[in-house]
């Protein structure tokens, strides 16, 4: 890929190291990943030192054995701050936005494995107007009916703080 924010030796050997790529995603520092590149045994402290020059972390780790790279080769999660797809939130799962006329992000259902009188499932959603702003979906489902409650990313926000104090008592 040309358009990265970090320059990778190109040898062309076969790699067997991949590199994942790490960036901070909010001020808590919580990382998300945005890519893998993969390394011939010469070349993964120049690819780490590139990466961290960027702004990016990264942690090494073996290749898996039933998979082929050339030394240099990047895959970038399309989810990911790699991604040149500017037509995308960062947080979109890029499935179905034309046919909903909205960007979702992955639904996140609030299971803790025991049975529960209600689904609950959280997910972010902007429609596709460029100036649109990001809410927040939650959707509660109990065994009669089904209500979807869009909440701006303040309430959202808010709400974490109020529910974090309260289970705290």
């Amino acid at each position: 890929m040309d358009d990265l924010p970090f320059q990778l030796a190109d040898c062309g050997a076969p790699a067997t190291i991949r590199i994942e790529v790490y960036s901070a995603i909010e001020k808590s520092g919580a990382g998300s990943l945005d890519g893998a590149v993969y390394v011939c045994p010469a070349h993964p402290d120049a690819a780490a030192v590139a990466i961290a020059a960027a702004g990016f972390t990264s942690a090494a780790g073996p290749m898996s054995t039933d998979l082929q790279r050339p030394c240099g080769y990047v895959h970038a999660y399309p989810t990911g701050a790699l991604a040149n797809d500017s037509g995308h939130p960062r947080w979109c799962d890029r499935n179905g936005c034309g046919r909903r006329g909205e960007h979702w992000s992955q639904v996140a259902a609030l299971d803790d494995d025991r049975q529960q009188p209600s689904i609950v499932a959280v997910w972010l959603v902007q429609t596709l107007a460029p100036t649109a702003e990001t809410i927040v979906a939650l959707s509660v489902t109990d065994r009669t009916t089904a209500k979807r409650v869009l909440l701006s990313v303040g309430q959202a926000r808010a709400l974490r703080y109020r529910l974090g104090s309260l289970l705290a008592v």
